[in-house]
């Protein structure tokens, strides 16, 4: 609470704006209060200050608390690097996970180099796999059902849940 009140009087706003529902303050309060890393223990601060924020630009959905209360600090440093890169040309394009968690950049739309394409490590593909069951990442397909985790395709749910963990600023 009382980082959720910092980041609000970061936006100049000594209370909140809006009443959060108590079917979202209360999970969004218990789950938070359970987490052990600062860098999540912020994610959900700024999630708790953005619901309270009627000038936030963002709806918070129970499916975000699930979301957030199942995800590591690598997924979530995985997240924001993906969601880092303009949606649109991601979701047309798709991204190249092989620098993650650190980088990823979209897939060439011509391919004018031939470059061998290199797995992502077995612990960003495992992130990878969580965050594509939890639905904020599409892994490519293949033809015999498999996944593969070389490239992602962001999508709208894990865009809208990064923007309601991500600070506003004033």
């Amino acid at each position: 609470m009382e980082r959720a009140d910092e980041f609000l009087r970061r936006r100049g706003l000594s209370n909140p704006s809006r009443p959060v529902p108590l079917k979202l303050a209360i999970p969004l309060l218990q789950e938070g209060a359970l987490e052990d890393d600062d860098e999540l223990q912020d994610q959900w601060a700024r999630l708790l200050a953005n619901a309270a924020d009627a000038e936030s630009g963002v709806e918070v959905h129970r499916s975000y608390i699930e979301i957030l209360s199942q995800i590591t600090p690598l997924e979530a440093r995985i997240l924001a690097t993906i969601y880092d890169i303009p949606f649109n040309e991601a979701q047309h394009r798709g991204i190249a996970t092989e620098g993650l968690p650190d980088s990823a950049r979209l897939i060439p739309e011509e391919k004018k180099e031939p470059r061998e394409v290199r797995d992502p490590s077995d612990e960003v593909m495992l992130a990878l796999g969580n965050l594509a069951r939890l639905g904020c990442v599409r892994p490519m397909g293949t033809f015999g059902g498999g996944e593969l985790f070389r490239h992602v395709n962001p999508t709208v749910l894990g865009r809208e849940f990064v923007a309601a963990c991500r600070e506003r600023s004033a």
